[in-house]
């Protein structure tokens, strides 16, 4: 994912932080499929064109030398031969040796009145694979989609992947042809669309020339938020009702709310509950030997036995919230000192940038760690992260100038953030 998931969670989300309460990285499998496309456009006819169609549906004409003598125009065959010739390749007539036949289309002109002609095309066209829904049009955007192969995700450490999907056929395809002009241009379909089919591309090299072959499912990055208030969760915990949970998804390349997945995730929850099922599991985080920050198991920071060390751990620091299992780790300003002693940058940056952070367990069960800090805690680690921030910029010979605009940058950021939690507090 382009986009990386605390800082999403910290400062991207537009829901409230105080009602978060599960957080998940999927990635959702996506139909990329090559289609034929039928369109239709109509035009008024040219004299000519429309008496030469009527004339082969009303007549035993054959032969152009016949028509074109009935017609009066046997002294100018090159022009005869130019309107034969384009209705021919607009799909009104057929000629083969026997001669001129009128063909379906051109009979449909003819009882419209007005010239008709199909155009074809291919496009690669995107589909959910849970409803079978063609995507909006706004993913055909590089910006808002990154599509990731099987073998790419395969690849990636602790891939949460949705892989269940729907069959896709020809049938399901023509379901498209009962959108209405206006949700054929949001959906990347071309407005006059009579027939579409998947392109006979899809089946090169099938043995099955029936069904889809495999390698035309893709994965796009997601990022699920279960955001609700205390109450409506605390229910639905208790209940185990994971079809219930107010699921929001959100693009992980660019952020951005997807209305479309959102829906999709919901009205699809029973296909995938192995997927939301976890996120209602009665799981303790705190004993779970995979589940870390700044490189320390939740357990150092709450067992007894663990807490007489040389660093910062003196006494427990953690906790877990006790109606959405979600840990809170207390930082004061004694520890922020402490971690600057220690050079332990990754914990600093976090406790100045963020007070989410993602945990990941084998099971997926989508919790997270919320720091609270005190704010002499935050304020001592933000400023520790602008005077490194400064001792790079001077390391790198930049101007002055530069490297107070890049301070304040950063100090407005930072301190934006912080003001951003105060009030989700309040």
């Amino acid at each position: 994912m382009k986009l990386r998931p605390h800082i999403f969670l910290n400062s991207r989300i537009d829901v409230n932080k105080e009602d978060i309460r599960r957080f998940l990285q999927v990635y959702y499998p996506i139909y990329s499929l090559p289609i034929a496309f039928t369109e239709r456009s109509s035009e008024p006819y040219e004299e000519l064109e429309k008496n030469i169609s009527r004339l082969l549906e009303k007549t035993e004409l054959k032969k152009r030398e016949e028509v074109y003598e009935i017609l009066g125009i046997s002294h100018a065959k090159e022009i005869g031969d130019k309107v034969v010739d384009y209705l021919i390749s607009i799909s009104h007539i057929e000629e083969t040796e026997d001669g001129l036949y009128l063909k379906d289309l051109g009979r449909s002109s003819l009882e419209e009145n007005y010239k008709i002609k199909e155009e074809h095309s291919e496009r690669l066209m995107y589909f959910d694979a849970l409803s079978l829904k063609p995507l909006p049009s706004k993913y055909y955007k590089s910006k808002n989609i990154e599509l990731l192969s099987s073998g790419k995700v395969q690849s990636l450490k602790k891939a949460n992947i949705i892989d269940s999907w729907r069959d896709f056929s020809q049938k399901e395809l023509q379901k498209i042809l009962d959108y209405k002009k206006e949700e054929r241009r949001d959906h990347n379909i071309p407005g006059e669309t009579v027939n579409l089919r998947l392109s006979e591309k899809l089946f090169e090299k099938a043995l099955d020339k029936t069904s889809i072959p495999k390698g035309v499912i893709y994965y796009l990055p997601l990022y699920l938020v279960a955001a609700e208030d205390k109450e409506t969760f605390k229910l639905n915990f208790r209940a185990k009702d994971y079809a219930s949970l107010n699921i929001y998804a959100y693009n992980g390349t660019s952020g951005k709310k997807c209305e479309f997945f959102t829906s999709c995730i919901r009205e699809n929850s029973q296909q995938l509950e192995y997927i939301l099922k976890p996120l209602l599991e009665n799981f303790d985080p705190l004993v779970d030997e995979n589940l870390k920050i700044w490189g320390k198991q939740l357990a150092e920071f709450y067992d007894e036995e663990l807490l007489n060390q040389e660093d910062w751990l003196k006494e427990k620091k953690i906790g877990v919230n006790n109606f959405d299992n979600n840990p809170e780790l207390n930082i004061d300003e004694d520890d922020v000192a402490k971690l600057i002693e220690t050079n332990n940058d990754r914990a600093i940056k976090d406790i100045a940038h963020q007070n989410i952070i993602p945990l990941k367990d084998r099971n997926y069960h989508g919790l997270f760690v919320k720091l609270k800090e005190t704010d002499k805690a935050k304020e001592r680690a933000i400023n520790h992260v602008l005077r490194e921030k400064e001792n790079s910029l001077v390391a790198k010979s930049y101007s002055q100038q530069k490297i107070d605009d890049e301070v304040e940058k950063l100090e407005k950021r930072l301190y934006n953030i912080q003001e951003n939690k105060s009030e989700a507090k309040s």
